[in-house]
C-alpha cells in the first residue's frame, strides 16, 4: 500500500512537471517528464496522449514504442482510445493525408471528450495558414462538438 502511495505522488509529482514545461514550450523538458510518468505508472494513459500532443504541436511524428505500446494497452477502451485516435487524425492532417473525420464520429457517437481542453491546440493551428489550418479548423471543430 506504501509504495502505491509513493507511485501515485511521484507520477503525480512529474505529470504536473510535465504540464508546466508544455504550457511554457519546452517540450524536450515536458517529454521528459510524462515518460518519467510513464515510467513509474506504465497505465497512465494521459501521460501518452500529452506525449502524442506535444509531438504534434512540434510537427513531429508519435514516438513509435510509445505508441505501439499505448495501443497494446488501451485498443479496448473506448474513452481512452478516442483520444489517442483524435490526436492520430490531427497527425494525418499535418502529414497532408485526408482524414475520416465521419468514421472517427460515427466509431465515438456515444462517448464524448470529457473536458478535453483544446487550448494548446487551438493556439498551434491559429499559427497555421492555408488549407492545412482549414482542414485543421475543421477537425478541431468536429472534435471540440465531443467535450462534455
Amino acid at each position: 500500500q506504501k509504495a502505491f502511495e509513493i507511485n501515485k505522488k511521484e507520477y503525480q509529482f512529474y505529470f504536473q512537471i510535465g504540464n508546466m514545461y508544455n504550457q511554457k514550450e519546452e517540450y524536450d523538458k515536458a517529454i521528459e517528464a510524462y515518460r518519467k510518468v510513464i515510467e513509474v505508472s506504465p497505465k497512465k494513459y494521459d501521460a501518452y496522449i500529452n506525449i502524442f500532443e506535444v509531438q504534434i504541436l512540434q510537427e513531429l511524428p508519435f514516438p513509435g514504442e510509445l505508441e505501439k505500446k499505448y495501443v497494446q494497452l488501451f485498443e479496448k477502451d473506448k474513452d481512452k482510445f478516442m483520444l489517442y485516435e483524435m490526436l492520430k487524425i490531427i497527425s494525418s492532417i499535418i502529414g497532408n493525408k485526408e482524414p475520416d473525420l465521419e468514421k472517427w464520429l460515427n466509431d465515438y457517437k456515444d462517448y464524448d471528450l470529457g473536458d478535453w481542453s483544446f487550448d494548446e491546440l487551438d493556439r498551434w493551428v491559429s499559427k497555421k495558414d492555408g488549407e492545412i489550418k482549414d482542414k485543421l479548423l475543421e477537425a478541431v471543430n468536429v472534435f471540440k462538438s465531443k467535450v462534455s
